[in-house]
């Protein structure tokens, strides 16, 4: 038996080496996550990720095994950036009488990426997308953030009355519809009636008053919403 390596387990405390290669592979996400932000996805090859963590093509694949492996710990980091974002705006919500106003926030909240960070946005819909990006190697990383993600939209419509046909069902159905109406910038460009966060916004009421929320309620949970978005906006 390793009785160093045994130690290290027992007390918990990473090795130097350990140190070095968590702070290595922490500069590899945030140079991704930069290239993607300023230049876009196309952008992002291997061999410009390398070169900008000062590392050779072979060294950065000790750290990740393929490009689809970076790109799912990037799109992890995108989810999980995002959820912390839409918590901390819940947690300012009186959800015991909140009604559809957490599933108008959430999905307002999803809108607000796309015109924040669309690259980021795009990320995240080729990762789910494409099943060349979902390789065994990959889905480890990012799949648990997203199941997370579907149950607590599942939970939020089950607290409003809004479950119907399945809770599961109905998660599913309003987080990828929402992901599907928020690819149209380029189409904005050339008609603003394209425009991501407009149709999201219709999108959201038609959904909520569809699976049973009142007229009036949805129009007050997104105003709700927006104003906590706005609010947001303002004190950051």
């Amino acid at each position: 038996m390793n009785i160093v390596y045994t130690v290290n387990m027992i007390h918990n405390e990473p090795t130097g080496w350990a140190r070095r290669r968590a702070e290595r592979t922490e500069a590899i996400v945030a140079a991704g996550l930069r290239i993607v932000a300023s230049d876009g996805l196309d952008a992002l090859t291997v061999g410009r990720l390398a070169k900008a963590v000062g590392m050779t093509p072979g060294a950065l694949y000790r750290y990740f095994p393929s490009k689809q492996a970076i790109l799912s710990e990037l799109n992890l980091r995108v989810i999980t950036s995002w959820s912390q974002r839409f918590r901390s705006l819940h947690e300012k919500l009186d959800t015991e009488h909140a009604g559809p106003t957490p599933l108008a926030l959430f999905g307002l909240t999803f809108a607000a990426l796309a015109e924040e960070q669309p690259d980021a946005l795009a990320l995240m819909a080729l990762t789910i997308a494409d099943p060349r990006v979902l390789t065994p190697a990959a889905e480890p990383s990012h799949v648990p953030p997203m199941l997370e993600l579907l149950g607590g939209v599942a939970r939020m419509l089950d607290t409003a009355g809004l479950s119907g046909d399945g809770a599961s069902t109905r998660s599913a159905r309003f987080v990828f519809s929402l992901l599907g109406v928020l690819q149209t910038a380029k189409l904005a460009r050339f008609d603003p009636v394209f425009a991501p966060s407009a149709l999201a916004h219709g999108l959201i009421g038609e959904l909520l008053v569809g699976w049973g929320a009142s007229a009036e309620d949805t129009r007050a949970a997104l105003d709700q919403a927006s104003q906590l978005l706005t609010d947001s906006s303002e004190d950051s």
